[in-house]
């Protein structure tokens, strides 16, 4: 999974309700808004049944894989 490791925002996005929430990269988003910069951004989607413990395990790849995520219940 070295493609994770490369990846500058990440979203998740449920099965079910099709809601989507940042899983990575908060701090990539909150640096673009400020300075309205443009950047070549690697993004990755993740679909997610969040009635199941994906989003624990995704979460818990991201924190290893990224040393954090920023998933806010």
């Amino acid at each position: 999974m070295p493609f994770i490791k490369s990846m500058d925002l990440i979203f998740g996005r449920d099965v079910d309700t099709r809601n989507t929430f940042l899983l990575y990269g908060r701090k990539t988003l909150e640096r673009l808004a400020r300075t309205e910069q443009k950047e070549n951004l690697n993004v990755m989607g993740i679909l997610l049944d969040q009635d199941t413990d994906e989003l624990e395990m995704a979460c818990a790849l991201i924190q290893v894989l990224k040393g954090r995520h920023d998933y806010n219940r």
